[in-house]
């Protein structure tokens, strides 16, 4: 159940979840009306300098408070007393809103000014409505509870991230608000990753993952000098009702498939969306791969055989055919066997579609399996639901590059002069 910090009305509600699993009927007693358009706010903390707070204070006050407002919605950030979170709650009390300002925080990082403040611990942010506390001891654990959340209160709503400033974490909440299907906006001139994301989306960045970032997400750019006005109808656009939801990966509802491998998914701890699209949309792609490789190479062996069977058995029959009409007639039937089915090979190229199919599929499982052990590009993150964005990301690219290659290797005409039945380059 959640407690209460301070006095009325301007008590911090603080609620404390054990499980993402579970968080959706929790949430329930924090007493906040939903569903609701929703913003998830993140970006620059302790490290945002005194400069970019000033560019953000009259973008808050004038653009995102009245949006927000308007818009009858929620906020969601960080909760802590710092940065982003701090302005975003000195905005709400000056213009006297009450839409609910809700923070989530990884517990063992946060202080609650009740004497358990400890080494590297921030305070909470008072002017809070709620505070979610959500396990964890290192910065950047609250990453997917963010966007989990975001979720479960926006339901059917619109949601929406605006990012301002930021560091290495803040790159971890981007990757999360993209992996969940959800539009950013980039407020240009707060510095740090939101200038360098910004920034990727027009040139080519030397980081790699900030170039698959801007390459995945769809993202919106607010320049600061533009004024309040011009954030203020950006939220608006993207949060109004009967916005129209983009498209990205999010899954579809669960599907049965191997036991045993969605046990181990279930066992890793996940929130229920993730769980989701590894059993909806990973696996369900890696055994609709397999399916077509296993076809194809079916039909590509049934094919060859064909020819290869007939072509030698031709000359022969031709051989002892004379006088023997029959013989012939079964030679030239034999003959239109071969015609046929090199015709048939060229035109739908099905070892080259297996081949496809195959390495595809192998990519993909390799991704999974890569993530399910977090070894590989997932072995720095501390847990699987802080690894879960970025693996969201590359499993997209892969198949990204499955339509890709497809399109214009496989089902591409071949080039005058080239053989139909020759392997793609």
């Amino acid at each position: 159940m959640p407690f209460v910090i301070g006095d009325p009305p301007s008590a911090l509600r603080v609620l404390r979840l054990a499980d993402a699993r579970t968080a959706g009927s929790e949430l329930q007693q924090l007493g906040v009306t939903t569903p609701a358009p929703t913003l998830a706010l993140v970006g620059g903390a302790a490290s945002l300098g005194e400069a970019a707070q000033a560019v953000l204070r009259p973008l808050f006050v004038d653009g995102l408070v009245p949006a927000v407002a308007a818009l009858a919605g929620i906020v969601v950030d960080g909760g802590t007393a710092v940065g982003v979170m701090r302005l975003i709650a000195e905005a709400r009390a000056a213009a006297g809103a009450q839409f609910p300002l809700i923070g989530v925080a990884a517990a063992g990082r946060v202080s609650l000014g009740d004497g358990d403040a400890g080494h590297d611990t921030v305070a909470a942010e008072p002017r809070h409505s709620h505070l979610i506390l959500v396990p964890g001891d290192r910065w950047g654990d609250e990453s997917p509870w963010l966007s989990e959340i975001v979720g479960l209160l926006a339901g059917p709503a619109p949601s929406l991230t605006v990012c301002a400033g930021g560091g290495d974490i803040t790159v971890e909440d981007l990757e999360n608000s993209v992996a969940a299907g959800r539009a950013v906006i980039l407020i240009e001139g707060s510095g740090g990753t939101t200038d360098a994301v910004a920034a990727a989306l027009t040139t080519r960045s030397a980081d790699p993952r900030l170039r698959r970032l801007a390459q995945a997400g769809k993202f919106r750019v607010v320049r600061s000098r533009d004024g309040a006005a011009a954030l203020r109808a950006a939220i608006e656009a993207e949060l109004q009702p009967g916005a129209q939801a983009w498209p990205g990966p999010k899954p579809p509802a669960p599907v049965l498939g191997e036991a045993g491998l969605l046990a181990a998914i279930a066992a890793l701890q996940l929130g229920a969306t993730q769980v989701n699209y590894l059993s909806a949309r990973w696996l369900d792609q890696v055994r609709w791969l397999d399916a077509k490789a296993v076809l194809c190479q079916r039909r590509y062996y049934r094919s060859r055989r064909s020819i290869l069977v007939c072509s030698a058995l031709v000359p022969v029959l031709l051989a002892a055919a004379e006088g023997y009409a029959a013989l012939q007639i079964a030679a030239g039937g034999l003959s239109l066997v071969v015609t046929i089915a090199a015709g048939w090979e060229a035109f739908f190229r099905y070892g080259d579609r297996w081949r496809h199919y195959r390495a595809i599929a192998e990519r993909l499982r390799r991704e999974g399996w890569l993530y399910i052990e977090r070894s590989g590009p997932y072995a720095d993150y501390p847990s699987h639901a802080r690894a879960h964005a970025a693996f969201v990301l590359n499993a997209e690219q892969i198949l990204a590059d499955d339509v890709e290659q497809f399109v214009s290797r496989i089902a591409a005409e071949p080039q005058r002069g080239q053989s139909t039945s020759a392997t793609p380059p």
